[in-house]
């Protein structure tokens, strides 16, 4: 991303301008479709069923949409109430998937709860293991901290005091970025080689 558009994105003081702004990050970016991703509540129609015979209109159909948050950004209450008021009288129903026993707004007090996460202390020994890995594993390239586009299983350690990290050991394609979990999923020989080099470095700085 050029660090221009960013400081646009920055400096951006009406809805408008930020979006002109992120469309120029991510046109010069070598990642788009993730930096998309990384700028706005992205919708995903993960699962679709309608009718059960071929020569019957269905009378009814439902769609799942996977919606994943910017944190910060747009609360998961103000998404649903913004897509209800752009569906409003096309005879259209929204839910919000929750447990058994457990009601829509329960289940959005939830999510506006921990949709937005403290960032992670960078002041650790993992965190350091991590940098020095990194840098040896792959010379002259930049370490920084960045907003991780995947989900993880940190929340109850995290909730524990516990530090973790999301990290991708290896390096890799746009590609095979937007190849992640699809028909074709799959890494380079060479980018897995790395990534182990690489996971083994960040262990063997915790040996006992």
């Amino acid at each position: 991303m050029g660090a221009r558009h960013t400081g646009m994105m920055l400096k951006a003081r009406s809805q408008r301008s930020l979006e002109r702004a992120a469309a120029l990050v991510v046109k010069g970016s070598d990642y788009p479709y993730l930096h998309s991703a990384l700028l706005r509540t992205t919708a995903a129609y993960v699962i679709e069923d309608a009718g059960y015979k071929e020569n019957v209109i269905p009378s009814e159909a439902h769609v799942r949409v996977n919606c994943r948050g910017i944190p910060g950004g747009q609360k998961p209450r103000d998404f649903v109430a913004d897509l209800r008021k752009r569906l409003k009288g096309r005879d259209i129903e929204v839910r919000v998937v929750a447990p058994e026993g457990v009601s829509e707004e329960e289940q959005l007090a939830m999510l506006d709860e921990t949709w937005a996460g403290k960032p992670a202390d960078l002041n650790t020994p993992l965190y350091k293991a991590i940098k020095q890995s990194s840098v040896q594993t792959y010379p002259g390239a930049r370490f920084s901290p960045a907003l991780f586009e995947a989900g993880t299983s940190l929340g109850p350690w995290r909730k524990k005091g516990i530090p973790g990290y999301g990290v991708y050991p290896y390096v890799i394609s746009n590609e095979q970025l937007i190849g992640m979990h699809g028909n074709d999923e799959r890494i380079f020989t060479e980018s897995l080689e790395k990534g182990t080099e690489f996971m083994y470095r960040v262990f063997s700085r915790f040996k006992a």
